[in-house]
This record gives C-alpha cells, sequence and structure tokens, in this order.
C-alpha cells in the first residue's frame, strides 16, 4: 500500500478520499487553485500545493509536478476534471506515480463512448440506437438524424456529467445543438468529438456499481437507480434500483462484468443502462469514481475508496456476490448552489451560514463547512450530498425529507427544498421514477411563497433594527431613487425601504427549532434577503412535520426614466457580448453570454428595444443581478 496520495480535485470529493487515507494510515497531499486558497480540503490534507488559476486543476503537468514535489507515491483522481482523460493516467505511468484508476487502454476501450459502444456490441450487449462514425461533418450528422427519428441526443464522445449533451426534438434545431455540444465538449474534454442516439422513453437509468483487478477478476457490487434528473444531470439516487426482476438484474450484472473483463478494466467504474420494461440497453461506462457510489456505500458497507486504493496497489480482489448482498435501501441528495425557480441556474456567492443535518441513518458528504467560504462560479455547483439509510426504500425516503429539513445553507441559492418535495411527492414514494418525473411535475420545482407573517416579521425587523440599516441610500438615476426590498406576499409586490451597508448581517428574527430567521446579505451589486420560510407541503401526514427552507427576494434597481436593464441572472465570466450601443432587439434576442460553473448561460432581451449602453466590458467578471446592458424602447431619440 501507498504511504502519500495526491488528490487531484476539490471539494466534497477531495474531503472523501482523504477520510479514507486518513483511516488507513495514509498522508494525503491537497492541491487547489488561486479561487480554493481557503477551501475546506486544503486544511484537511497534511501538505498542499498551489496550482495557479481556477483552470489549473486541468493541468497534468502540474499536478505531476505537484506529486513529484511532495513524494506522493500514488495520484487519485477524484471525479470531473482530468479523470477520465487517459493523458493523466499514462503521465502518471511516466512519471513512476500509481494512478488510481483504470490503465489508460481499458480507459480509451471503456471511458470514450464511441469506443464504449462498439466494444459492447462486439460482446453482445445491446446498445441505444443511434450513430457513432467517424465521420463528424455536420451533413452526415443531418442524414444520420433523418435516419433515427426525433427526438434524439447529441452526446460528446468523451467525459459526461451533462457537458456537451443537448436534447433535439425538431431538424432545425440539430444545427445549432451540434455547433453547442463541440463548444461545450471541446472546453470541457479536450474532444470536440459528437455521437447521436435516438430518444428512448419513458425510460430508467440503473447503472452497476463494478470493481475489477488486474488479475482478470471482475465484480458487480451493485446497482443503483439515477432517474431523478434535470438538465440531464442526477440529483437523486438510491441502491439497490427499485423494481428490477432478479433476472433483469442478474442481465444488468453480467453484461458490465463482460464489458470490463473485455477491456482490461482495473478499479472501480460505473456502467450505465437505459431500461424500459424487460430491456435495458447499454450507455456509457464512467472509468472512475461516482458521485452517488455513496449509496452502494451505505448497503453493501463497502469503503469503495479503499478498494480503489487496493485495486491500484496490485491486490486481488476476494469479495464474492455473498459479500456484497444489499441490505436496506439508500437514498442521496445532491445539494447544489442553483435555483430551481429559475431553471436551475447555478448560484455561486458566498455562504453565510450552513448546517448540515445529523442523526442515526445520516451521512453528509460536503465541500461546504462553514460560513464564509465562497462558492466559486469557476467550478460545478455541488455543496454537498446527504445520504439516508432504512430499512425499506420508505424508510429511507423519509429519513432523507426529515435530513433536508435540517439543513440550513444561506448566502446562496440551493435546492434542498426542491430534493425535500422530491421526497415527498405521493409519485415517487409509491414507486422508482422515470428520467422524466421532474419535467412532468413542475409543481415540485416551484417553491410557495413565504408566509405573510414572515414578511411582515422580516419588514419590521428592517425597518426597526440597528444601524446601518436605517442609513437608507439609493441608487442616482434619473434624480436619487430609494431602492426597495420586494417582498413576495401571495400575488402581490410589498415595498419595504431598503438600505445599504459594507457588510451582510443576521438580523434579529429567529425561526423554527432556533435557525436563523432572516438575513440580509450585499452580494456586491444588489442586496438579497433570505427567509426561513416553508419550502413543501405535509404530502404525508406520516412524516409529522412540515419541511423548511430558505426563500430569496431582492432588491429592485429602479430604472432611468423609460429605460430598463438586462441583469446577469448568475454570477460568472462575461464570455461574449452580442449586441453594441444602437443595436435594436427583437424579444428574446440573445445579448450576451456568461460562462459559471462550467456551462454557458445565454442573456435574452425579455422585451423589444434598443440598446443604449453597455454596462461591463467582455471577459470580466459580473454579479449576479449586475446590470450587463441598458436598453430603451425602440423609437426613442438617442441619449
Amino acid at each position: 500500500m501507498f504511504s502519500k496520495v495526491l488528490v487531484a480535485n476539490r471539494g466534497e470529493i477531495a474531503l472523501r478520499v482523504m477520510r479514507t487515507c486518513r483511516r488507513l494510515g495514509l498522508q494525503s497531499v491537497a492541491v487547489y487553485s488561486d479561487a480554493d486558497r481557503h477551501a475546506p480540503h486544503v486544511a484537511a490534507a497534511e501538505e498542499a500545493v498551489c496550482l495557479g488559476p481556477a483552470e489549473s486543476y486541468l493541468s497534468t503537468e502540474r499536478l505531476i509536478e505537484a506529486a513529484r514535489a511532495t513524494g506522493a507515491e500514488a495520484l487519485h483522481p477524484g471525479y470531473g476534471f482530468l479523470s477520465e482523460r487517459p493523458e493523466l493516467a499514462e503521465a502518471c505511468a511516466a512519471a513512476g506515480i500509481a494512478f488510481i484508476g483504470p490503465s489508460a487502454a481499458a480507459m480509451r476501450a471503456l471511458g470514450e463512448k464511441i469506443a464504449a459502444r462498439c466494444l459492447a456490441r462486439a460482446c453482445g450487449v445491446p446498445v441505444v440506437p443511434g450513430y457513432d462514425g467517424d465521420d463528424q461533418r455536420e451533413e452526415t450528422f443531418v442524414h444520420q438524424a433523418q435516419r433515427l427519428g426525433f427526438p434524439l441526443m447529441v452526446k460528446a464522445a468523451a467525459g459526461g456529467g451533462g457537458r456537451g449533451l443537448r436534447r433535439v426534438e425538431r431538424p432545425h434545431d440539430l444545427p445549432g445543438a451540434l455547433a453547442a455540444a463541440r463548444l461545450e465538449a471541446g472546453r470541457a474534454f479536450g474532444d470536440s468529438r459528437l455521437l447521436l442516439e435516438r430518444v428512448i422513453e419513458p425510460a430508467r437509468h440503473v447503472e452497476v456499481q463494478l470493481l475489477a483487478d488486474r488479475h482478470g477478476k471482475a465484480l458487480a457490487v451493485g446497482d443503483r437507480d439515477c432517474s431523478l434528473q434535470r438538465r440531464h444531470q442526477k440529483v437523486l439516487e438510491e441502491a439497490p434500483a427499485p423494481a428490477l426482476d432478479d433476472g433483469l438484474r442478474a442481465a444488468l450484472h453480467r453484461a458490465a462484468e463482460r464489458l470490463a473483463q473485455a477491456a482490461g478494466y482495473g478499479g472501480a467504474g460505473t456502467v450505465e443502462f437505459l431500461v424500459r420494461d424487460s430491456e435495458y440497453y447499454f450507455l456509457e461506462v464512467n472509468a472512475r469514481l461516482q458521485v452517488e457510489h455513496t449509496v452502494t456505500e451505505e448497503v453493501t458497507g463497502l469503503d469503495l475508496v479503499e478498494w480503489q486504493l487496493r485495486l491500484a496497489a496490485g491486490e486481488r480482489l476476494t469479495l464474492g456476490p455473498e459479500q456484497v448482498a444489499p441490505v436496506g435501501h439508500a437514498v442521496q441528495a445532491r445539494i447544489y448552489a442553483e435555483d430551481p425557480t429559475r431553471g436551475f441556474i447555478p448560484s455561486p456567492g458566498i455562504i453565510r451560514q450552513v448546517r448540515w443535518p445529523v442523526g442515526a441513518g445520516i451521512r453528509v458528504d460536503a465541500g461546504v463547512t462553514g460560513p464564509g467560504q465562497p462558492v466559486p462560479a469557476e467550478y460545478d455547483p455541488l455543496l454537498g450530498k446527504v445520504i439516508c439509510w432504512g430499512e425499506t426504500r420508505a424508510a429511507a425516503l423519509a429519513r432523507l425529507a426529515g435530513a433536508l429539513q435540517q439543513t440550513v445553507v444561506l448566502g446562496v441559492a440551493h435546492n434542498a427544498g426542491f430534493l425535500c418535495r422530491l421526497c415527498l411527492a405521493p409519485e415517487l414514494r409509491r414507486g422508482p421514477a422515470d428520467t422524466g418525473f421532474i419535467e412532468r411535475h413542475p409543481k415540485l420545482v416551484r417553491s410557495p411563497p413565504p408566509p405573510p407573517e414572515a414578511l411582515a416579521a422580516a419588514a419590521a425587523a428592517i425597518a426597526g433594527g440597528p444601524p446601518p440599516w436605517r442609513a437608507l441610500a439609493g441608487w442616482r438615476a434619473g434624480g436619487e431613487r430609494r431602492p426597495a426590498i420586494l417582498l413576495w406576499e401571495g400575488q402581490r409586490l410589498a415595498a419595504v425601504p431598503g438600505a445599504e451597508a459594507a457588510e451582510a448581517a443576521v438580523l434579529p428574527l429567529r425561526g423554527a427549532q432556533g435557525r436563523p430567521g432572516v438575513e440580509l446579505a450585499w452580494l456586491g451589486e444588489r442586496w438579497e434577503l433570505w427567509l426561513d420560510v416553508p419550502v413543501a407541503p405535509p404530502f404525508d401526514p406520516a412524516l409529522e412535520a412540515e419541511a423548511s427552507g430558505e426563500a430569496a427576494v431582492s432588491i429592485a434597481r429602479p430604472s432611468a426614466r423609460d429605460h430598463w436593464f438586462i441583469e446577469a441572472p448568475l454570477a460568472g465570466r462575461l464570455a461574449q457580448l452580442l449586441v453594441a450601443p444602437g443595436t435594436v432587439l427583437d424579444e428574446a434576442a440573445p445579448v450576451a453570454a456568461i460562462e459559471a460553473m462550467k456551462m454557458q448561460h445565454i442573456l435574452r432581451a425579455a422585451r423589444a428595444g434598443r440598446v443604449v449602453r453597455l454596462l461591463a466590458t467582455q471577459g470580466a467578471f459580473v454579479h449576479r443581478g449586475q446590470p450587463v446592458v441598458e436598453c430603451a424602447p425602440p423609437t426613442s431619440g438617442v441619449d
């Protein structure tokens, strides 16, 4: 076994790997970027090395240099970033550093979707009908799409996590989807190749967890259902996959093992399938540890990171099927810094308060551990994971709903309330979901408005609070105007005088169970008020308590005369400005593109108008709510 391991990742996965290293008596080395200098994973390791700018996690050369400088004998890639890049495995081998994962050859055979589909066909494993040829010309994709029919999926050949993935409903949308997917795939994976797959629906997303040693043995150590997704990314996962008959479960496990053996796979990996009725189709292999590995650990008692380390050190896989038989049921919720009510757009910012749930059967793997911690716009918006075990599926879902009620995150928008409503939904509690479940249940996404008593208490606290809350200030736009906090009350907005201060503070209003009730935070370009409010109706009386969480309401910036602003919906880098002063805009016309948390977001005009001036420069960082473009009616005069 190794004595020192460099963890080439960040956030909750870095902390997760370090926890196992610590238990096994191994030293861990953290790496971090300038944006992550004060992140918890940096303090958790015995040594830490700064790689440089935010994107330096993607530098193979810097990672190898850090491992050499610290004397690390092995490198654990976590997930995301370079975890599925064969080049990193090859660089480790050339430097005499053990790569904790499959070989570069196995990664190319299974980690790339096109190669994996070819191998699956050779092994007799059914694949989703599609096109995965070498000809990457647009006209070829158009021809193949006509053969397959719509809807279909455009997918990046390399990587995963929803990057380079587009659903296409109609033929005329295909060229734009291909261009966008190529750009995103090239930036995320350094490989812009694409493939097409027919959409199979309704279907479930079921995956098999694999362990394989370097001596030819591969074993399926469990399965998971990961059908609950938004934007093609998973939000709720459970193990074992419910409502699979024994024959179908065995077929999935055998197919996964055949693929691993055919590729000479070593380490931990996941084989993903679409399941419809009694049929199954191979999707892809994730040649790494998955975000949702935790639910398999909870029902099998395995430490999958420990097995990764042991297999990378050359040990034989000594487990058998009887030792990995699941006990009970486990469900995981991914807590993201995102706003479900605004299309799940990411919400970077500063954590003001955080409290994770505790109790029997509750596990938390979190990268956010305390107030003042930044959630950078440069990285994935995952804050942490809440995992709950129960003797039955119903018990695990109920426990998870209760744990999400205990979860407090202030300062950024997040999805804990939405996930709680999801756990409580009768349709989900009756049986497994398919991949279209969230889209068919929009009521679960919408958070109910804050109750009148919470709004009244917040207004009183702000109006009568100590300085600096009484120090009113306003934006100068066509005369001095005072900002107002817009409180959502039923179907109307109630204006309350606002204030300006250098720092945020928690106002003296307490919520249920001692939770902070109200926080007023200055987010650089605007105020935001966070209220402790109900987020879910009591779908199931047996749960004995309603869910609760936070709702955010914002200060409106008054416009100058009849002018109006197009504001950044989230913090990030202004990648493109698509207009200039004088540009006439149609409703929904694209105005700018913001890159944040590995995704690109297009700003569009809410109504027809004319660009008066640009308020931000291309390439600059913008805050959520910051005006980017000032507009006026299309027929108004020149300012």
